[in-house]
């Protein structure tokens, strides 16, 4: 298994969690799975937790150009995001993102994953688009990494 796991098996949840120095595969499985989330044409939320991210920024560019090409569906479908962000280089990379990429919805950054499940809970109580009863910190990994 990669540095990245993201899955849709909280959905809407799209959930992405980054634990290490990723390669190009990792950032492709990424991908692959942002463009099924929005390939379903339907409301949905994202929490990424950012354990630790490589600081490369070849791959924050092809992740800036993903959400670029797909604004529009992105800011479309996605209700907002939680990102849980620990140390000073994921908030780095993540601020370099966020100069790049536009986006139309909310971002709220957290400390820990309760966190921005509580938040995400709230957003999606607003938006009458209810979370599974079961999502929760313990629900997130182990998972298989095409789910």
């Amino acid at each position: 298994m990669g540095t990245i796991t993201a899955h849709l098996m909280h959905w809407p949840v799209f959930y992405v969690s980054f634990n290490g120095k990723q390669n190009d595969a990792d950032i492709q499985h990424l991908i692959d799975t942002q463009n099924r989330a929005t390939a379903r044409e339907e409301l949905y939320m994202v929490l990424a937790d950012v354990q630790e991210f490589g600081a490369n920024m070849i791959h924050v560019k092809r992740l800036a150009e993903r959400a670029i090409k797909n604004q529009d569906q992105n800011n479309q479908f996605c209700l907002g995001a939680a990102l849980v962000v620990r140390s000073p280089t994921p908030r780095f990379m993540l601020s370099a993102f966020l100069l790049i990429t536009p986006v139309q919805f909310p971002i709220e950054v957290f400390t820990t994953v309760e966190e921005g499940i509580t938040w995400l809970r709230d957003l999606a109580t607003k938006a009458d688009t209810p979370l599974p009863d079961d999502f929760s910190p313990e629900s997130l990994e182990p998972l298989a990494p095409e789910s």
